[in-house]
């Protein structure tokens, strides 16, 4: 199976959310994922 993203219906502005597609238990999908995404926490960058 295969699946997409249509990035047109990602909103990556400013007030947009952090999201994240669910793989966690052998998860799968076919088609176009956009509405599948969930909302995450943001990813913790190491400081230098």
């Amino acid at each position: 199976m295969e699946f997409w993203v249509d990035l047109k219906k990602v909103d990556f502005s400013e007030k947009g959310s952090v999201r994240k597609l669910d793989l966690s238990d052998h998860k799968t999908y076919s088609g176009e994922t956009s509405s599948k995404f969930k909302q995450a926490k943001p990813f913790a960058f190491i400081e230098l």
